[in-house]
């Protein structure tokens, strides 16, 4: 992983439908896992940070995710698409996607 300069180490990701995923690493020696929900929202895919092992990140969480949220409208806006689905599925993340007219 060249952005992550060695702090981040055994980076893995599991989904399960119909739109959770947990990100799992190393993070300069201790194990972190953060759950959160994929969905689409407004034409952009939307996520909310659920759980960081296994506790409740409610309020910080919802602060972060909203600035993951901003972030991701801004370049789905940019790039000209929409969003129609967006679909957790064990073996990957099925996103339906159309170029705005």
């Amino acid at each position: 992983m060249p952005y992550t300069l060695g702090i981040v180490n055994d980076l893995e990701v599991s989904l399960d439908t119909p739109d959770q995923v947990r990100v799992e690493a190393v993070v300069q020696g201790r194990t972190l896992a953060l759950d959160a929900t994929l969905t689409e929202e407004e034409g952009a895919p939307r996520v909310d940070l659920a759980r960081l092992n296994r506790l409740p990140l409610s309020f910080a969480g919802r602060i972060v995710s909203r600035g993951i949220n901003r972030g991701l409208r801004s370049v789905v806006e940019e790039a000209g698409v929409r969003f129609e689905e967006v679909r957790v599925e064990r073996n990957g993340v099925i996103i339906i996607a159309e170029e705005k007219r």
